[in-house]
C-alpha cells in the first residue's frame, strides 16, 4: 500500500512539474518563431502540438503552409489548422477556410479547393470575429458558392466586417444597402459605407456616391455626411 501511494505521488509530482516547462517551450516557441529562428521554434513547438497545445498547432500549421523549417506542404498545413480549430482556436479556422477557398499547390502536399470547407472554417472564423472571414462569406453568399445563396447573411456579414473598417466590405454593404439586397433599402446608409470607401481610395466607391448625391435630396446628404462622420469618430 505505501510503495503504491508513493508512486502516485510521484507521478503527481511529475504531472506538477512537467507542466510549466510544456508551457515555457510554448512560450519560448512562440518567441523564436516572431523572431524568425524557424528550426528553434520547430523543436520547442512541435512536441507540444503534438502532445494536443492549439497555439503550437497553429504556428506549426503557418509554418507548413509558409515553408518555415520545413518544406511547404499544404496539406499538411491544413492538418494542423483543422487540430487547432477544432479546439477553438480562431487563427487556425481563418488561416484553414483561406486554404481551402483559394486551394494551394506544392511539390508535396497540395490542396485542392474546396468551397463548402473553406465556408464551414471560415464561419467559425466570422464568428469569432475575424473580419476578414466575414467578408469573404458574405461574397459567398452573394454567389452561392460552397453555400445556398442568402442575401441577408451577405448584407449581415458585409456590415460586420464593413464596421470593423474593411474597406471592400464597405464597398459590398453599399450596394446591398443601396440596391436593397439581403438589407432594407437605405440610400443614407449606402451612401455613407461608399463615401467611407471612397475616402479609403476604393475602385468604384467615388463613382457611386456621385450617382447616389443626384437621387438624394439635400437633406439626405447632410443626414448621410452626418451619419459617416458619426462612424469615423467611433473607430
Amino acid at each position: 500500500m505505501r510503495r503504491t501511494l508513493l508512486a502516485i505521488v510521484a507521478a503527481l509530482t511529475l504531472l506538477f512539474v512537467a507542466g510549466p516547462a510544456v508551457s515555457a517551450d510554448i512560450d519560448d516557441g512562440i518567441q523564436a518563431f516572431r523572431a524568425s529562428q524557424f528550426e528553434r521554434a520547430w523543436r520547442l513547438l512541435e512536441p507540444s502540438a503534438e502532445a494536443g497545445d492549439d497555439k503550437a498547432q497553429y504556428i506549426v500549421g503557418v509554418m507548413y503552409d509558409h515553408g518555415y523549417a520545413r518544406p511547404r506542404n499544404y496539406a499538411k498545413a491544413a492538418e494542423w489548422f483543422e487540430r487547432a480549430a477544432r479546439q477553438g482556436n480562431g487563427d487556425a479556422a481563418f488561416n484553414l477556410g483561406l486554404l481551402y477557398w483559394r486551394g494551394a499547390e506544392a511539390e508535396a502536399g497540395s490542396l485542392a479547393q474546396d468551397p463548402a470547407e473553406a465556408a464551414e472554417w471560415l464561419s467559425q472564423a466570422a464568428d469569432a470575429g475575424f473580419a476578414m472571414a466575414q467578408q469573404i462569406l458574405a461574397d459567398m453568399y452573394l454567389a452561392g458558392r460552397g453555400v445556398a445563396v442568402d442575401e441577408s447573411k451577405a448584407c449581415d456579414l458585409a456590415k460586420a466586417a464593413a464596421d470593423r473598417g474593411l474597406v471592400g466590405a464597405q464597398f459590398t454593404a453599399g450596394l446591398l444597402y443601396g440596391q436593397g439586397r439581403g438589407c432594407r433599402k437605405d440610400i443614407v446608409e449606402a451612401y455613407k459605407w461608399f463615401r467611407l470607401g471612397a475616402d479609403a481610395g476604393y475602385p468604384g466607391a467615388t463613382q457611386n456616391v456621385d450617382i447616389l448625391r443626384r437621387a438624394m435630396t439635400d437633406s439626405e446628404i447632410a443626414e448621410a455626411e452626418s451619419a459617416t462622420r458619426s462612424w469615423r469618430a467611433t473607430r
